[in-house]
Order: structure tokens, then sequence, then C-alpha cells
């Protein structure tokens, strides 16, 4: 009987050790994706002060690299300079 649940403990053990290291890479990604999506808002408002157009396909493209998720972001925010 010991060695059965010497074994369930390590399964438990192992799997919260698992979410622990998951839960920290969900955080680093999720930082990332802020940092990138407030360089891109600075960029943007940078860029519609100064009259210059803003290098989307750039951001694109440095953006996918990121975070493929972010490419909703993105074009909301290419939307959002063509309205301004």
């Amino acid at each position: 009987m010991s060695i059965g649940l010497a074994f369930v403990q390590g399964l438990v053990g192992g799997f919260q050790k698992n979410i622990e290291r998951e839960q920290i890479a969900r955080e680093k990604d999720a930082d990332k994706i802020t940092n990138f999506e407030n360089m891109v808002l600075q960029g943007a408002m940078d860029s519609a002060k100064s009259g210059k157009a803003f290098p989307f396909l750039q951001v694109l493209l440095l953006g996918l690299l990121v975070h493929p998720s972010s490419l909703n972001f993105l074009l909301s925010v290419q939307m959002a300079c063509y309205l301004v």
C-alpha cells in the first residue's frame, strides 16, 4: 500500500510542478504581449502627432514574431490610425 501511495504522491507533485511552470510561462507571454502593445500604441500616437505614416508592415511582422495572437490587436491599431 505504501508503494501505491508514494506513486500517487509523486504524480501529484509532478503535476503541481508542471502547472506552476506553465503559469510562469503564460505570465511571461502575457508580459511580452502587453509590452509590445504598449510600444505599438505609443508609436502610433507619436506618428499621429508628427503627421508621419505609421510603419504598419514592419510592426505587423514584429508582432507576429512576438506572439501570433497579437494580429487582431495590430489590425485594430491600423484601423484606428486610418480613422485619426
